[in-house]
């Protein structure tokens, strides 16, 4: 309610004053994804106003794609910032864009196969690989789901706290044997399945990126392979054409 602001005594007409007070707390990040806003007969309530006046603000936010009506459960904001980035730049994100991103830890597991990400390690059944999964967030949005496997030989052994409080870049120039020297991206675009979805608060269905990294040390040995799933709305890739 404390992102409303109406002056009656302005000639300015109330369904505008509505819509330019919540556009500006969705802008200045005050609201933010996901948040629930009060009714239309709550705003009704606390601003003595009709009922009319405030459909037609809401009306004209959701035709904005700012908030979204979703029935039996209430109005939401929808609004997210997009972020451009340089695929070769992507593990810098943070720097990048100044921001601080958190990650929460899915899971965290040792593995000794997987027919899919194996052959791009250049391991064979049997040998062990570190795996853990985590969601990376920016306040609390999720900003993409990501899956990491590491190869047991080429680091210490790994601690939880490490995967969950370090980014990633750090985590593999601390612990590994040998720093990454370089990093091969494949990149191609996606329909996230209904758990990417749901992990990343968007519609099944919704277009997304897939971007698989593999990193190597200076010897030319591939130290790792990463696995991100970043949706596509509100994260941009570029492409560096050399």
């Amino acid at each position: 309610m404390y992102h409303l602001s109406v002056n009656k005594m302005l000639k300015r007409p109330m369904y505008q004053q509505i819509v330019e007070s919540l556009r500006k707390s969705i802008a200045q990040g005050n609201l933010r994804y996901g948040d629930r806003l009060p009714t239309e007969k709550e705003v009704c309530d606390l601003l003595e106003m009709s009922v009319i006046v405030v459909k037609q603000a809401y009306d004209i936010l959701a035709n904005e794609g700012l908030i979204e009506r979703i029935k039996g459960k209430g109005t939401f904001v929808t609004a997210r910032t997009t972020y451009t980035i340089a695929i070769d730049q992507f593990y810098r994100h943070d720097e990048i864009w100044q921001m601080a991103t958190k990650r929460k830890l899915v899971l965290f597991d040792v593995v000794h196969s997987d027919p899919q990400v194996y052959p791009y390690l250049k391991l064979v059944p049997g040998e062990k690989c570190t795996l853990f999964k985590n969601v990376v967030y920016f306040n609390r949005t999720p900003m993409y789901f990501q899956k990491v496997f590491l190869p047991v030989n080429h680091y210490e052994p790994l601690q939880v706290e490490w995967v969950s409080d370090i980014d990633l870049l750090t985590l593999l120039n601390s612990k590994g044997k040998s720093p990454v020297h370089h990093m091969v991206h494949h990149f191609s675009p996606i329909a996230l399945s209904p758990l990417e979805a749901d992990i990343l608060q968007l519609p099944a269905g919704s277009g997304g990126h897939l971007m698989r990294t593999q990193l190597f040390n200076g010897k030319d040995e591939i130290m790792g392979y990463v696995i991100n799933v970043i949706p596509g709305q509100f994260i941009e890739l570029e492409v560096n054409v050399r």
